[in-house]
C-alpha cells in the first residue's frame, strides 16, 4: 500500500498526468487490485468512454464492427430474450451490440462496480435511437445481485481483466447467472 492514501485532488492530478490510477492506489506494481481501487480509477473516467463515443467516428465505427461480429455468433447460437452486460460501464457497448438487432431481446440488464458509470450509462442512453429499455444496477461482478440462471446470455467486454487474481471467482459467478450462454471477450 502506499504510504499515504492519495486525496480525492491528488488522484485527480495524478489521472489527469495520464498516471496509473489502480497502481497508485494499490502500491507495488504487480499486487492485484482491490475494487475500491478499480472502482475510483473508473470513477475518475466517467463520462470519458462516451465522450469518445459521441465525438469520433471511428471510435463509433471500431465497436460497431467489432459487436457486430458478436451478434453475429449470437445470431448462430438463437433463443435470447435476456441479456446482461457485466461490466456495462456507460453503454456504449451495450448499445453498440443490442441496436443492431432487429427485435431487441426484450430483457436488458447492465450492472458495473461504479456507480458515476451508471449514471452516465443511464442518461445517456436515453438519448440514443434505437432506445434500448436498459436496467442498470451497482453490482461487484463476484456478487451479483441475480438468481441463478437468470440471463439467457450474459457476456463481458474487458471487465473481467482489471480484476487481476480474481478470474476464477468472477467467472463462477457470471456462470451461476448465465442461462444458456456466457460469453467473455477479455
Amino acid at each position: 500500500m502506499p504510504k499515504t492514501t492519495p486525496t480525492p485532488r491528488e488522484l485527480r492530478d495524478a489521472y489527469d498526468r495520464g498516471e496509473n490510477i489502480i497502481q497508485l492506489l494499490n502500491g507495488e506494481v504487480g499486487d492485484p487490485p482491490g475494487e475500491t481501487s478499480i472502482e475510483l480509477s473508473y470513477d475518475l473516467q466517467s463520462g470519458g468512454y462516451v465522450e469518445a463515443f459521441d465525438a469520433r467516428a471511428e471510435v463509433r465505427d471500431r465497436k460497431k464492427v467489432f459487436m457486430g461480429a458478436v451478434k453475429s455468433i449470437i445470431d448462430d447460437l438463437g433463443g435470447v430474450e435476456s441479456v446482461l452486460d457485466a461490466g456495462v460501464g456507460e453503454g456504449t457497448t451495450l448499445w453498440s451490440f443490442l441496436s443492431q438487432f432487429e427485435n431487441p431481446p426484450p430483457i436488458i440488464h447492465g450492472s458495473d462496480l461504479c456507480w458515476s458509470r451508471l449514471a452516465v450509462c443511464r442518461d445517456w442512453l436515453a438519448r440514443q435511437t434505437p432506445r434500448l429499455n436498459v436496467d442498470v444496477v451497482a453490482a461487484s461482478l463476484s456478487e451479483m445481485p441475480y438468481q441463478d440462471n437468470s440471463f439467457d446470455l450474459v457476456y463481458t467486454v474487458h471487465s473481467i481483466e482489471p480484476n487481476r487474481g480474481r478470474e476464477q471467482e468472477i467467472i463462477h459467478e457470471l456462470f451461476r447467472v448465465a442461462g444458456k450462454y456466457l460469453v467473455l471477450i477479455e
